[in-house]
């Protein structure tokens, strides 16, 4: 009975749900217990590309910044690399805004609602992300 009951733990904890990489994937993400910040993921199938834009605060905190992440969606977890920008003015040109290496990451999807967000920078870290608004036609296999 302990041989069955190991075996069955076995095949239920290796079981994982793959999600289809697809526009359903679209949308605004957020950890709610890291409220203020945020992500807006874009799934281009016709790229083979995923372009995501962090909304966070920088290294020291309390300075907004924009983020932005980008990757092809060769796999999942999708390989990112992370850029920060600055230089720009509200409204204005010039200055033209700069677009500087922060460093890589990954994103994970682990379902329509639920994905994992991992970077290494300047700092180093994790966020789980859930979708703010629901998922329109996202499938899971």
């Amino acid at each position: 009975m302990k041989t069955i009951t190991f075996i069955t733990m076995i095949l239920f904890a290796q079981t994982v749900h793959a999600v289809e990489l697809h526009t359903g994937l679209n949308g605004a993400w957020y950890d709610p217990d890291q409220s203020g910040q945020g992500f807006v993921m874009h799934v281009i199938p016709n790229n083979n590309l995923i372009f995501i834009t962090w909304f966070t605060y920088d290294e020291q905190g309390g300075t907004q910044q924009w983020m932005t992440a980008q990757g092809t969606l060769d796999s999942n977890p999708i390989n990112l690399e992370i850029s920060k920008f600055t230089g720009g003015v509200l409204n204005s040109r010039p200055p033209i805004p700069q677009q500087n290496n922060w460093g890589t990451g990954s994103i994970e999807f682990i379902s329509c609602t639920s994905a994992k967000f991992v970077f290494n920078g300047v700092v180093s870290g994790s966020i789980n992300l859930v979708r703010i608004s629901q998922p329109i036609n996202c499938s899971e296999t």
